[in-house]
């Protein structure tokens, strides 16, 4: 059956799948003490659900088994292009050469990270991959139940997924692949019945791209805020969570290390030698905000709904727009 699981993620976009025990988390500790040092900042709600992170039976009681999985941005991208070219949204982005330097973009204009080049709400696009799957495992194990999830759930994913071999987490707390970097969404299927251990990248094969990331650095060095550090993510910090989560005007001093980076910032994921035969085959996005600083609710919802830029609200979206407004 393991077999028929890795050919059904490949049908259904997902290049990277693992299957592991649903165990209790062996980081949960480490995550305990990064929550103590006040680094999620203002994500109280990894504080909220911190114990839930124990274990994968939180997320679904009686779940013996994992199924790890990971879909590209460009099968994303892919669906974007297909299924939704006609969006509003997508007037307002612009692909652009990779080397554009930071400050060739328009007035309005912002960077937008890689994860939301698309245009669309990844959550939807996977979800809707996941119900199938989730139908062909309850038509091959009758008894069992499942859930499916993508990172709305308390469940220490980057964890399980460097068990399933889905790749190694690197210094900035990325999980990275050989092959595809860390441009790939996270999913997961989290089901009663009990499935072998099947890892795609073995433990050894793991520890050892680990080794090769440990001496490296790059990614920290980066970092244009010193967000990052060998004690993880400093989420008050991260240019990624100010420009998305941050409720309210950004600090003074953030301002000028933020840039015009309206929505993400990714310069860890750039720096990354894992990432640069990937990034040469892609363009980066940035997106005319112009028109935000005028938008009512309504318009919020007509143009940016299902989208990656509704998690930032229209109060967030009009602040990062004064980003883009800078000379």
């Amino acid at each position: 059956m393991q077999n028929q699981i890795i050919q059904l993620a490949h049908s259904f976009g997902f290049p990277l799948v693992g299957i592991v025990p649903a165990e209790k988390s062996r980081t949960f500790l480490a995550y305990e003490q990064w929550l103590t040092a006040g680094m999620n900042g203002e994500l109280d709600y990894l504080r909220e659900n911190a114990e839930a992170r124990k274990s994968p039976e939180s997320v679904l009681p009686g779940a013996r088994s994992v199924i790890m999985l990971g879909m590209p941005f460009g099968e994303v991208e892919r669906t974007a292009r297909e299924e939704f070219g006609d969006w509003p949204v997508m007037k307002l982005l612009h692909k652009l050469p990779q080397d554009s330097a930071w400050d060739s973009l328009p007035k309005g204009w912002g960077w937008v990270a890689e994860y939301a080049s698309s245009g669309i709400d990844y959550h939807d696009v996977i979800r809707k991959r996941l119900k199938k799957f989730q139908k062909e495992l309850k038509a091959a194990f009758p008894d069992q139940t499942s859930r499916g999830i993508v990172d709305t759930a308390p469940l220490l994913e980057r964890e399980y997924a460097e068990t399933a071999g889905l790749g190694f987490i690197g210094r900035n707390r990325m999980l990275i692949h050989p092959e595809f970097g860390s441009f790939f969404f996270i999913a997961s299927i989290l089901t009663t019945e009990k499935l072998p251990f099947l890892p795609l990248l073995t433990h050894e094969e793991t520890l050892r791209l680990r080794r090769a990331c440990e001496t490296c650095g790059k990614c920290q060095k980066n970092c244009p805020s010193g967000a990052l550090s060998d004690d993880g993510v400093d989420v008050r910090r991260c240019v990624s969570a100010l420009t998305i989560e941050t409720r309210g005007d950004f600090a003074p001093e953030m301002l000028p290390l933020i840039g015009n980076r309206v929505m993400g910032c990714d310069e860890c994921q750039r720096a990354c030698p894992w990432n640069q035969k990937i990034l040469k085959k892609r363009e980066r996005t940035a997106i005319d905000l112009s028109s935000v600083p005028e938008m009512t609710e309504e318009d919020f919802r007509r143009v940016f709904a299902h989208t990656p830029f509704w998690r930032a609200t229209l109060p967030g979206l009009k602040r990062n727009a004064r980003l883009g407004e800078k000379e």
